[in-house]
């Protein structure tokens, strides 16, 4: 059983929830502990196993890195892989969280939003008495690299919409809508992905240390190596949409607009958002 939460007002965890796995690409063990926080905290990260961390907003101007995931940095220390949190944060309608990594980075667990999602339904959302801030456009933006691209028109309300284009044929072109509305039902179960070859090129390059079979789909020359972990037949198009919505939430206030992307990363994104802070 699923449950709807009014959107007006901020929000939080009603009580606090702990997660424990590794990390997708570091391949450490971590805890992570979201704490309840009071209106217009923000959503802010620590690392708890570093004396004297400093808590920090997850904003735009605290992004450290965004070459295959989403890191948040303040001075030596970051916490990488945070967008299937924020994700899941931005879908549940949660405003005000203190979030405490005790490791590198927030750990992959099933390579999807969707045990964050569960705990937060465990634990229980609670209405604040602050209304919620929102960002409305009232001119499109647009953000290109090369053949990519990223847009935010005007709209009611909040959607995004991605078009995926892979190499491989088995993945091919797809297309795929989401809005706060259907966030459970389309994109909250959809997990992480890649290709073998570019899997192998990340772990010569120190990447994907943490990833395996069993929190992340890889295809290979004649289909998904395990199939057993598939959950819809488009998931590289839903996740890309997933990676997108916890990207969205870096702009530090709920943006109410269409985000539309073709062939989008966690970069391209990044540049919209830096965009839309600095006023367009």
């Amino acid at each position: 059983m699923t449950r709807a939460y009014s959107m007006d007002v901020q929000k939080t965890l009603k009580h606090s929830c702990r997660f424990r796995g590794v990390g997708l690409h570091s391949g450490l063990h971590a805890t992570l502990v979201l704490e309840p926080a009071g209106e217009h905290h923000g959503i802010r990260f620590v690392r708890g196993d570093l004396a004297g961390a400093t808590p920090v907003p997850a904003t735009i101007d605290h992004v450290a890195d965004t070459r295959l995931f989403t890191s948040i940095a303040c001075g030596a220390w970051r916490v990488d892989t945070v967008e299937h949190l924020l994700a899941a944060f931005c879908g549940c309608g949660i405003d005000n969280v203190e979030v405490v990594v005790h490791g590198p980075e927030v750990p992959i667990l099933d390579g999807s939003a969707w045990p964050f999602v569960e705990a937060f339904d465990a634990v229980g959302v609670a209405e604040l008495g602050a209304k919620r801030r929102y960002y409305r456009l009232r001119t499109s933006l647009s953000v290109r690299r090369g053949d990519s691209y990223v847009t935010a028109t005007p709209s009611r309300g909040s959607t995004w919409a991605c078009t995926i284009q892979f190499d491989h044929p088995l993945i091919g072109t797809r297309h795929r809508e989401v809005g706060l509305e259907s966030f459970r039902d389309t994109v909250a179960r959809a997990r992480t992905f890649g290709v073998v070859d570019d899997v192998k090129a990340m772990r010569k390059r120190g990447l994907a240390r943490g990833g395996s079979l069993e929190n992340a789909l890889v295809m290979g020359e004649g289909g998904w190596l395990n199939p057993w972990m598939v959950r819809y037949e488009d998931e590289p198009v839903r996740h890309k949409l997933l990676d997108m919505m916890g990207d969205t939430m870096l702009l530090g206030a709920r943006l109410e607009a269409r985000i539309e992307a073709f062939r989008p990363g966690h970069a391209l994104t990044r540049s919209l958002i830096r965009e839309l802070a600095a006023g367009g």
